[in-house]
């Protein structure tokens, strides 16, 4: 464990917010960037990114049940995340990319197919090697400052759900810059402290995720950052799914034992929903309960566009993807 300064603006004043597991989540008196302080060292880090890590049979782990498993809903959700860069960047095809924590790889496999040049770095030795021998991919295990320059740059980095992740946020970007062509993109997700699950549900904010994620970040706060190194903003998203949407709204109904935690719309990796109203209808013993969760459910879902269109979409979304250029010092 080390003591840091605030890793954006370095400040050494902070203000406590909670502590779980001897990790103190911190947020800085300047910048007001969220981060972990005292931070676990890269050995620490590393136990997490095991084979376990991926296929963990814990439901209350921060790991992933079956990470494999659900290549097909992770790769409907890159799908998704393509079709945005394509709207934002226009990039061509035979473009060439590199995907920072890309895990096993399921971005590349899904870029490779739509005619762009993928390259994978990962920290998991484990997820790293199953890309390789299993996907055919080309993903080298470690961390970006482990790349040499290559002849020919990268025209797009990605980095999904990873910057968070990152202990060198420095090294991070000043080689994003060092490997993008100038002009060069970059794309990457991370979720969103200024979100309205957040101030909904705090410390049991399930993107906390403590120790795993080292800062959390805000558009605000990942706006500074980048800026310092001289990426230029072109747009911020943030969104919200539905699975979380209801989580939040029947918080209050768990309160009042309407509502269980067997009850609860359960998200999987993919932030995919399965509810349970089929169950709940097709049960026998259907009560006064039953019918209240099976309507307060559809009534969110009327809701649902509402929310997306006033909140989510407007900086209140969990998840967070900024799309950036890399311009030239």
């Amino acid at each position: 464990m080390k003591k840091i300064n605030c890793p954006i603006c370095g400040s050494s004043e902070y203000n406590p917010i909670y502590q779980k597991d001897n990790y103190n989540l911190v947020k800085c008196q300047n910048c007001l960037l969220f981060y972990i302080n005292p931070r676990p060292n890269l050995e620490e880090i590393q136990v997490f990114y095991s084979k376990d890590y991926f296929q963990s049979a814990k439901k209350d782990s921060s790991a992933y049940e079956d990470y494999v498993g659900n290549k097909q809903g992770w790769q409907k959700g890159f799908l998704r995340n393509i079709l945005r860069i394509k709207r934002v960047f226009h990039l061509p095809l035979n473009s060439k990319v590199l995907d920072v924590g890309c895990a096993t790889g399921f971005f590349l496999d899904l870029i490779r197919s739509m005619g762009w040049r993928g390259e994978g770095i990962e920290v998991s030795k484990w997820a790293a090697s199953f890309g390789n021998k299993k996907l055919g991919l080309k993903i080298k295990h470690g961390t970006i400052d482990s790349l040499k320059t290559p002849k020919e740059k990268f025209d797009l980095i990605t980095a999904w759900e990873t910057i968070e992740h990152i202990q060198g946020l420095d090294s991070f970007l000043k080689n994003s810059k060092k490997l993008l062509k100038q002009n060069g993109k970059l794309v990457l997700s991370t979720p969103n402290i200024n979100s309205l699950d957040y101030l909904v549900n705090k410390e049991a904010w399930f993107r906390l995720d403590m120790p795993v994620h080292l800062y959390l970040f805000s558009p605000r706060t990942i706006t500074k950052l980048l800026k310092k190194y001289n990426f230029k903003i072109v747009k911020i998203e943030t969104e919200e799914d539905f699975g979380t949407f209801v989580n939040m709204a029947i918080a209050p109904l768990k309160r009042m034992k309407i509502f269980s935690n067997t009850d609860m719309i359960n998200k999987d990796t993919n932030n995919q929903t399965n509810h349970t109203l089929d169950n709940n209808i097709g049960n026998k013993s259907f009560s006064f309960k039953s019918f209240i969760r099976v309507v307060f459910i559809i009534f969110l879902y009327i809701l649902y566009p509402l929310f997306n269109i006033l909140f989510f979409r407007n900086g209140w979304g969990g998840g967070m993807t900024v799309y950036a250029l890399n311009q030239a010092e």
